[in-house]
């Protein structure tokens, strides 16, 4: 595939790559419809006893990936002032902040921020 002299001068370059025959089965989506069905408490090792018993942490589970990667999907709602213990990440993370702030030693993340922890990376009073 080409690219236009503009893009190129712009720095923009695109990759793909063309299918080259159509999928056995036509790819399809998944939703999961927010509600109150799931919701569990999050009791990550390490949590005060002073967050436990006040619930301070919720967690849902969204989707666990149907390929069988073991990859999955949560939502994760922690309270004002609740502290997640500090951890390490035995596979990447992805993370979106849908309300509020979160801070880690890396610093504070808000509403509309995204962040991504690398495989083996961890978190400091969070």
């Amino acid at each position: 595939a080409a690219v236009t002299a503009a893009a190129a001068a712009a720095g923009l370059v695109f990759f793909w790559r063309r299918r080259k025959t159509a999928p056995a089965q036509p790819p399809r989506q998944i939703l999961v419809r927010r509600g109150p069905e799931g919701w569990k408490a999050a009791e990550p090792e390490g949590l005060s006893e002073e967050d436990k018993s006040a619930g301070k942490m919720r967690i849902k589970k969204l989707l666990t990936e149907p390929t069988g990667s073991g990859r999955f999907a949560v939502k994760l709602i922690i309270e004002p002032n609740a502290r997640w213990p500090d951890h390490w990440h035995g596979s990447a993370e992805w993370c979106f902040v849908a309300k509020g702030t979160i801070s880690d030693h890396y610093g504070e993340k808000m509403a509309g921020d995204f962040f991504y922890n690398e495989k083996g990376s961890s978190h400091k009073n969070m």
